[in-house]
C-alpha cells in the first residue's frame, strides 16, 4: 500500500483529480439542495397567493386545479429534502499531504504488534462505517468513508461511479471461511 499508493508525483496528481471530482460532486449536491429549497419557498408563496386571492373572493374552478397542482409539488419537494443527505464538506486541496502522513503512519504501526492500536485508530479515521451484508450465501462489506472512495475512484477506468463520490464505498466480497468476529479495527 506505501509502496504503490505513495509514488509521490503520481499521488499528487491523482489527489488533485480526485479532490476536482469530489468536489465538483459536493458543489452539484449543495446547488440541487438550495434549488429544491427556493423551489419549495416559491410553490408556498403560490399556495399563499391562492389563499389569499380566495380570502378576497376570487375564486374560478381552475384554482382548485392550481392548487392542488402546488400541493402535490410542495409534498414532493419536501419529501425529496428530508431524504436528501447534507454533502459533506468540500476536500481541502492538501488532502494529498494529509492522506501521505496516515499512510505513513499507518504503514509505521503496522511493523510491530505495539503498533497495532495506533493502527487501528489510524484506520478508524479512514473509514466511517463497514457494514456486513449478507447476499446469496456470502458475505458483502461494504466500507465507507474516505479510504473508500479513493480506492473506488482509483479503480475507475472511464467515468467516476455515483457511489464514488457520494462519500465513498467499496463493495468487497468476503472469502470462503471469513468469520466476522477475526475482522478487528
Amino acid at each position: 500500500m506505501r509502496e504503490h499508493l505513495m509514488e509521490p508525483a503520481l499521488f499528487e496528481e491523482f489527489c488533485e483529480t480526485y479532490t476536482r471530482a469530489v468536489n465538483e460532486w459536493r458543489i452539484a449536491q449543495r446547488a440541487d439542495l438550495a434549488g429544491k429549497e427556493a423551489e419549495l419557498k416559491k410553490v408556498e408563496r403560490q399556495i399563499r397567493k391562492v389563499i389569499d386571492a380566495i380570502k378576497d373572493g376570487l375564486y374560478h374552478a381552475s384554482m382548485k386545479d392550481e392548487m392542488t397542482g402546488l400541493e402535490n409539488r410542495k409534498v414532493a419537494i419536501e419529501r425529496a429534502l428530508e431524504i436528501a443527505d447534507e454533502p459533506p464538506p468540500l476536500l481541502h486541496p492538501n488532502m494529498a499531504k494529509v492522506y501521505s502522513k496516515k499512510i505513513n503512519a499507518l504503514y509505521e504501526a503496522l511493523q510491530s504488534d505495539e503498533g497495532r492500536p495506533t493502527a487501528a485508530d489510524l484506520l478508524r479515521t479512514l473509514i466511517d462505517r463497514i457494514v456486513l451484508e449478507p447476499a446469496g450465501g456470502r458475505l458483502d462489506i461494504l466500507i465507507k468513508g474516505d479510504i473508500a472512495g479513493i480506492l473506488s475512484f482509483a479503480s475507475a477506468e472511464k467515468e467516476l461511479p455515483a457511489t464514488t463520490v457520494r462519500g465513498g464505498q467499496v463493495p468487497v466480497v468476503a472469502g470462503v471461511g471469513f468469520e466476522p468476529t477475526t475482522f478487528r479495527l
